[in-house]
């Protein structure tokens, strides 16, 4: 079923991508999940430049992560992507990591959205001129991202100040980085765990050089969660969830 995807691209994972476990990050993740959306645009003339210039930029409101299998380093792995139909300023894509052997190994929904790079407000997906290739067949996605709503009990508060290796081009943090600011809140039980299932994120604020993120940390059983404030709004909030050892 890989034929309903409209672009894909394979890649081997590098070791500076990795944990120490040898297991790909969930942030390199993102990143290769972004960068073959963005590519798949590119082959069609759908540059970055030229959205720009056009007056559009898509960010990314939310993401849903399954793990089924955590590519290895030096593994070879093939991304599929396509977007899909989508409502209102969301513009949904699924993307697909597969092993050489055909294996699943990840999926991810990612609810983008369509901004005025102007005024900074959101725009209607009928406001894009272009017809993008869509996936084929039915979506029947594990989670819609357009629907993320996550729940947290407050156990513990940390902070996070954003810093200048944060930043992407658009002059804040980039979407992948919070993955790994939420990681790092629970590091010893990633490390004691076979890794991450399933890891969901609701951007709300784009965090900037020198902002100060309050995070406030909670455990619901095997839940995890994260929410971010900066200067009293809410930045983004974050979920996993782990594979226990055993299960190895």
């Amino acid at each position: 079923m890989l034929n309903r995807y409209r672009y894909s691209r394979s890649l081997t994972v590098p070791v500076y991508n990795c944990d120490p476990f040898g297991r790909a990050k969930v942030s390199s993740l993102l990143k290769y999940i972004q960068a073959v959306s963005g590519e798949h645009l590119d082959t069609i003339g759908l540059t970055h430049d030229r959205l720009l210039a056009e007056g559009f930029v898509f960010v990314v409101a939310g993401t849903a992560l399954k793990i089924f299998r955590c590519p290895k380093v030096k593994e070879e792995i093939t991304l599929y992507t396509a977007p899909l139909d989508g409502g209102g300023a969301h513009m949904p894509r699924e993307t697909v990591i597969v092993s050489e052997s055909g294996e699943k190994l990840v999926e991810c929904q990612a609810d983008w959205a369509l901004t005025d790079i102007n005024s900074g407000k959101l725009l209607r997906a009928s406001d894009f001129p272009y017809d993008l290739p869509r996936l084929q067949g039915e979506w029947t996605p594990f989670s819609d991202p357009r629907k993320l709503r996550i729940k947290g009990n407050c156990g513990k508060t940390l902070s996070r100040t954003v810093r200048l290796t944060d930043l992407d081009s658009n002059m804040h943090m980039n979407n992948t980085v919070y993955a790994d600011v939420i990681t790092d809140c629970f590091g010893e039980e990633i490390l004691t765990s076979n890794g991450i299932d399933e890891l969901f994120i609701k951007y709300h604020l784009q965090a900037r050089l020198g902002d100060e993120l309050t995070l406030d940390c909670g455990q619901n059983e095997n839940v995890f969660t994260v929410e971010a404030r900066c200067s009293d709004k809410r930045c983004f909030e974050g979920a996993f969830s782990l594979k226990p050892l055993e299960t190895v």
